[in-house]
């Protein structure tokens, strides 16, 4: 089954579809919509098309923040792994925006739950940035590679990635 959302603005009729994720059995799923307008209000619905049938969801809304507002985005964290006798090489690649152009730094850290293995915080300005890093690390049980993006007002986003 192809589950994904539909959502327009409030008061129009036509529906945006975003790109959709192929699921084996019922549950929770997450999707990205763009081209999205500041300060306007939006409905959406889960969408679940099994090819025979296709089953739309309660419509619910939301309201996105006004440009000024808007905090920054950590767009991408990929995190390729090979391991190396007791080390692990990771190959880190980044990508970060802010709609307000007002970009401070980039952080990234890698741990292993009882310890901090990496972490370089890099300057950044302007409305995106964007890097790769590759380094090595003590081979743990768990790693968590954490990106955080700041703006010059102190606001913040964060995505984290496991690797087992």
């Amino acid at each position: 089954m192809r589950a994904y959302l539909e959502y327009r603005e409030v008061n129009t009729q036509k529906w945006s579809a975003t790109t959709g994720a192929l699921l084996t059995t019922w549950g929770a799923f997450e999707q990205q919509a763009s081209g999205l307008s500041p300060s306007t209000g939006y409905e959406y619905r889960a969408v679940a098309d099994g090819g025979d049938e296709t089953v739309y969801g309660e419509i619910k809304t939301f309201q996105t923040v006004a440009v000024e507002e808007a905090p920054p985005s950590a767009d991408l964290l990929s995190v390729t792994d090979s391991p190396n006798g007791d080390q692990t090489n990771l190959s880190v690649e980044w990508k970060v925006s802010d709609p307000k152009s007002q970009l401070e730094n980039v952080t990234i850290v890698v741990s292993d739950y009882r310890q901090t293995l990496y972490w370089e915080e890099k300057p950044a300005s302007g409305s995106t940035a964007s890097g790769s890093e590759t380094f090595s690390v003590e081979r743990g049980n768990k790693l968590e590679v954490t990106l955080v993006v700041t703006d010059t007002a102190g606001n913040l986003d964060i995505q984290r990635t496991i690797l087992n």
